[in-house]
């Protein structure tokens, strides 16, 4: 049987860490990788909701009672600015109280238990550093056991309308804020070395920064019009998993790193899924999903994303058949898709 070339290796990888990424994690990225792809194979954004405290009052349809508006502190010595701040933390608090309150009674509590299990190994035939290092490490995705006869759990809400603008339909931006997604994708067989870290290290440090014009005389230098750089993360798939030394770079780095470790995308694999269905974007949460995860991480400015939008990742095991999958939760309840569908 002839061996397949290195490029039908990494173009099967690249597909299948896409269609993991849009399906799982419900982002929009599309294969750019290539002879001249500047360190970059998969390029896109990640449509995320809003925290639920950030997004105009009237979203809510909540009222809030007279009596429980929060009064503003006056007198002597208080200063004006710091009695508007409580104010509006303590509106805050009650819009959140009421909110919580209307999605309990209209989606009642799935009916399946999530049962907190070890954590995975990102390699089997570790050393005792690396063990330490995966284990203690607290942002890594929380694990979990359901069983294929439960229901999937329903999403948080559902997701906001699109707008129309010049033709062309565009998720809200009072309810949703896109951040730009850069990957790399390594199927060899070896682990992933600090070296490929720091090149996606790299590519981010460049997106971070805005581009200038040069100034005529006597003018101001002024950055580029749409061209001042929004959230940037990057996210870097292994076939083999990592090294402790890549692990240990991205968790120092001050780029949002997300390293994920995918046991499969074969090339005869592949081949089997060009012909298949597209998922439907309006029915990704009843999917079944990638069923070849082995571990995922990522390191600190990564997870401040995750927490700015009320966002965790799990990775669930299921009994019957033995495989796990990722999962995204937009509060405690599985997300579904913001923003458009991906470029398939």
């Amino acid at each position: 049987m002839t061996r397949p070339s290195t490029r039908a290796v990494g173009d099967a990888f690249e597909a299948f860490s896409a269609r993991f990424l849009n399906t799982d994690l419900r982002m929009s990225l599309r294969v750019v990788g290539g002879k001249s792809d500047g360190g970059v194979d998969l390029r896109g954004d990640w449509w995320l909701p809003l925290r639920l405290v950030s997004r105009p009052l009237q979203d809510y349809s909540v009222h809030l009672p007279t009596q429980q508006r929060a009064p503003v502190p006056r007198g002597y010595g208080y200063p004006t600015h710091h009695a508007r701040r409580l104010a509006q933390l303590h509106a805050d608090a009650l819009l959140k109280a009421e909110f919580v309150k209307i999605v309990a009674t209209a989606a009642p509590e799935p009916k399946f238990e999530h049962l907190v299990a070890k954590v995975a190994l990102i390699a089997e035939e570790a050393d005792d550093e690396y063990m330490d290092f995966a284990l203690n490490h607290p942002y890594m995705a929380t694990p979990s056991v359901t069983t294929s006869d439960d229901p999937p759990p329903p999403t948080f809400i559902e997701p906001p309308g699109l707008i129309e603008k010049d033709g062309h339909l565009l998720p809200n931006p009072f309810e949703i804020s896109p951040v730009r997604v850069v990957g790399q994708c390594k199927a060899e067989a070896k682990a992933t070395g600090p070296k490929h870290i720091r090149e996606l290290e790299g590519v981010l440090d460049a997106l971070s920064k805005p581009r200038y014009e040069i100034p005529l005389e006597g003018e101001t230098l002024q950055p580029l019009r749409d061209n001042v750089p929004k959230g940037v993360v990057g996210v870097f798939v292994s076939q083999s998993g990592f090294t402790p030394g890549s692990l240990k770079h991205a968790s120092a780095s001050q780029q949002p790193l997300m390293l994920v470790h995918l046991d499969g995308g074969r090339v005869d694999d592949e081949l089997v899924h060009l012909d298949s269905r597209r998922p439907d974007p309006n029915q990704e949460h009843l999917a079944p999903g990638c069923t070849d995860v082995v571990s995922m991480w990522w390191n600190a400015p990564f997870n401040r994303i995750l927490a700015a939008h009320d966002m965790s990742i799990r990775l669930e095991t299921m009994d019957a058949p033995a495989a796990s999958r990722a999962g995204i939760y937009y509060g405690d309840r599985r997300m579904a898709r913001y923003g458009p569908p991906p470029p398939w």
